[in-house]
């Protein structure tokens, strides 16, 4: 008899395995894109951070550090041509591309479902969905014909539970959780996994821009609960940190998670419980 077990990976041993690996991160110069690179370099990744300012790529840069080991480059990822470039870039470097990760989105200021303009909803879903459909084809093409990688989607668990205010939000979310998916099916016969995060309420520039947009109360709203927009609160009594994101996607791009594809992985302190 065949014996099945024969071509069995080891587990790596105390590490995630991610020495020498090269991880594409759009979004990845702030928040918790560059919480992720800052942890996958401390992994011993090489990383390509890809954001649209030029400014804050190379405040990143320099935040980082070990030139030889980060490749910063600015690009749209609503734009194929771009996107599609940034990979070359990022093959050319360092000879292949074993992760990506869409951190890259923008966020919804409070407002009605009966009030959004349209141009307001267009260009949400145009950012955080359409910009990871894109990420998901411009660095899957290279991973299926090298038969392996890894992505890992950033959705919100505003894509499963509604928020007040958040009608166009949560629906470019939950668009990439089932794009996630859809991925993860059609990727897995060329050994490529897909799956997704989805934190809670995270403190990043986004978050701090809410508050000084809609009160500086927001977050104790959010993490003790708001009765007026039926919010039960955060079990763990506190936000997320970028770092407590950082650390379950490198997690998923890992060998540790090499049977897990198109899981939806919520990071969120419990909040999705209530």
């Amino acid at each position: 008899m065949n014996d099945i077990t024969k071509d069995r990976p080891p587990l790596p041993e105390r590490t995630l395995g991610l020495e020498d690996k090269t991880v594409l991160i759009t979004g990845g110069a702030s928040g918790i894109g560059l919480a992720t690179s800052r942890y996958l370099l401390g992994a011993g990744a090489r990383v390509v951070i890809v954001d649209v300012s030029q400014e804050v790529l190379e405040k990143a840069g320099a935040e980082l550090g070990v030139p030889e080991r980060v490749v910063t480059v600015k690009s749209d990822t609503t734009a194929e041509d771009q996107m599609t470039a940034a990979v070359d870039i990022a093959v050319k470097r360092f000879g292949r591309l074993d992760g990506l990760v869409t951190c890259a989105g923008i966020r919804q200021t409070s407002q009605s479902a009966l009030e959004i303009p349209r141009e307001v909803w267009s260009r949400i879903i145009e950012v955080n969905l359409w910009g990871t459909f894109v990420a998901l084809r411009a660095g899957g093409r290279v991973m299926v014909a090298q038969r392996s990688g890894a992505i890992v989607t950033v959705a919100s668990m505003a894509a499963l539970i509604p928020r007040m205010g958040q009608a166009a939000y949560g629906a470019s979310k939950a668009g990439v959780m089932h794009l996630t998916r859809t991925f993860a099916l059609e990727f897995s016969r060329h050994q490529v996994r897909v799956n997704a995060v989805n934190p809670g309420t995270t403190l990043t520039p986004l978050i701090e821009k809410a508050m000084r947009d809609e009160g500086a109360d927001l977050l104790e709203k959010r993490i003790k609960g708001d009765p007026s927009q039926f919010r039960g609160g955060v079990p763990l009594g506190r936000m997320s940190y970028p770092e407590d994101q950082a650390g379950v996607i490198a997690f998923l791009l890992s060998p540790l998670a090499r049977f897990m594809t198109g899981q939806m992985i919520f990071v969120d302190g419990g909040e999705s419980m209530i």
